[in-house]
């Protein structure tokens, strides 16, 4: 659990800002995942009956969507804020001022808006549930490992420095 692992992160020196680092982009990255897991394989399982119902003109594809998003949006809301209200307070990030976790809670919301577009997209361009399972964190691993967050910007080779997405 991070909450155990990053417990009471302290503010003295350059590693305690590394932890914090490490810890927010746990944060980020997990609540991304969290929220693009089930939403990956939901609509696979959903094509058929959508694609039947779009056919018959039942409704449009933009009403689907956005029917779909007003129904998560609470899910999105909710959890990742009773998630980072625990974290905030048990890993010591807190300095006691309330717009920073307001702050923290709106990233962490988009964060998990964004892994649930993902997700979607993911959904609709594999037909096959375990196939889009299976490829959507290869698709994602670039983004993750030439994001900047596990090398420093300056410190990028130049033979592969136009992997950095700025």
């Amino acid at each position: 659990c991070i909450r155990d692992r990053y417990w009471n992160l302290g503010y003295s020196n350059a590693t305690d800002i590394r932890n914090r680092l490490g810890l927010l982009y746990f944060i980020s990255i997990g609540q991304f995942h969290s929220t693009l897991g089930p939403i990956t394989m939901l609509f696979p399982a959903e094509r058929q009956v959508f694609l039947r119902e779009e056919n018959s003109k039942l409704y449009s594809v933009s009403a689907y969507f956005i029917g779909k998003t007003i129904v998560e949006l609470p899910l999105l809301v909710l959890f990742p804020s009773l998630y980072c209200l625990s974290v905030y307070w048990f890993t010591g990030l807190n300095d006691d001022s309330w717009i920073n976790v307001l702050i923290l809670i709106f990233v962490v919301m988009i964060q998990a808006f964004n892994g649930f577009t993902v997700g979607i997209m993911t959904g609709c361009i594999f037909k096959n549930e375990k196939l889009s399972v299976a490829l959507t964190p290869l698709l994602l691993l670039p983004f993750m490992v030439f994001g900047g967050f596990y090398l420093n910007e300056n410190d990028i080779p130049i033979s592969v420095s136009y992997t950095h997405l700025r």
